[in-house]
């Protein structure tokens, strides 16, 4: 609710006010929107943390929880709302538009405003900023390059707004966040990077796969931030009797306990409804040697997550060689069979009827 709902909010106006006159909005809307979460996490005790706030307002796809800083966002937000806003007026009003693309593109006698437009543009440029477009370019209706698969909502068309507020968010987690971190807390943002790897913070609970128990979803909120878990505490396990740590990195990581082939089922059950409903038969944790594959050995004690046969792949005509190449050979994976995002794409291009 908060990202979807709260911090959208503010978009409207730092849209529409330069940020010199939003800015004290902005600030007020940010701490609400932290203080909000880390009551409803109770976490207030929590609050202080000025690198978990950061991590925090970082998009999803870059390893935060969305709670996009309204006032980081200002000076982008104002400059694509003239950018988007440029060529209605060049097609409503001519002379108007004409003599607000002047002003713009002088360097002197512009409106307040505008010069704030322009302080924006300059902004978005010394943080890498590329394929900005002229304020010409903009009366004339230029679109923005579309992001690459991964962006929070690619399904979306994204105009300006989106792809200069990426750059901003860029610079703040390369310049600002992470050097603060610890070389733990980077590798958990990199591990947690990645449109997909964040979808479930945009997932609507309309059923139970797409549900998270609290339990579940303060341990993911809080492992995010690299906050202290609700964990129990105590040994690990009897594999490696190690002491299991507040933050969770031995209970992520011992593989030794079954946590992650538990960790392995959510994906595991996607694939098999997906498949199923491709038309496929399909087969759950199937022993490798019940398989039919030639030369397996009986006592083997590897299994296959998921099995499906009798897919009608591309109109009825089999592709094997695609496949093949899609899902690799079954008994190049040590322990379980793993489906990328990469391969998932390719089977449902090959799957349609």
């Amino acid at each position: 609710m908060l990202s979807q709902s709260a911090v959208p909010r503010a978009n409207h106006t730092i849209r529409i006010l330069p940020p010199s006159a939003s800015s004290a909005y902005a600030a007020k809307h940010d701490a609400a929107i932290w203080e909000t979460f880390c009551k409803v996490t109770g976490a207030a005790g929590l609050s202080e943390d000025a690198l978990a706030k950061q991590v925090a307002t970082l998009p999803g796809r870059l390893g935060g929880l969305g709670l996009r800083s309204a006032e980081r966002s200002a000076p982008a937000a104002y400059w694509a709302s003239w950018v988007d806003a440029l060529s209605v007026i060049q097609t409503k009003a001519p002379d108007v538009a004409a003599t607000v693309l002047h002003d713009l593109e002088s360097s002197a006698g512009t409106a307040p405003c505008l010069q704030e437009a322009n302080a924006g543009l300059e902004l978005l440029r010394s943080q890498g900023a590329a394929d900005l477009p002229t304020w010409a370019e903009a009366s004339q209706g230029v679109r923005p390059p579309q992001p690459d698969e991964g962006i929070d909502a690619a399904d979306l068309d994204r105009g300006w707004q989106c792809h200069a507020c990426s750059t901003l968010e860029h610079f703040f987690l390369e310049q600002v966040v992470l050097p603060s971190s610890s070389s733990a807390r980077r590798s958990l943002l990199l591990s947690q990077s990645g449109g997909p790897a964040s979808a479930w913070l945009r997932a609507i609970p309309s059923e139970p796969a797409f549900t998270l128990s609290p339990l579940r979803l303060q341990v993911a909120l809080r492992r995010r931030l690299r906050w202290p878990l609700p964990l129990s505490g105590g040994r690990c396990c009897r594999g490696c009797n190690k002491t299991l740590d507040l933050l969770g990195d031995r209970a992520a990581a011992c593989p030794l306990a079954g946590r992650l082939k538990l960790r392995s089922r959510p994906l595991e059950r996607t694939w098999a409804r997906v498949l199923r409903e491709a038309g496929g038969r399909v087969r759950e944790n199937l022993w490798l040697r019940d398989a039919g594959l030639p030369g397996i050995d009986p006592g083997d004690g590897r299994r296959i997550e998921v099995v499906a046969t009798g897919l009608p792949v591309a109109r009825g005509m089999k592709h094997p060689r695609k496949f093949k190449k899609t899902f690799k050979s079954l008994q190049t994976f040590k322990s379980f069979f793993k489906l990328s995002w990469e391969s998932l794409k390719v089977f449902l291009n090959l799957a349609k009827v």
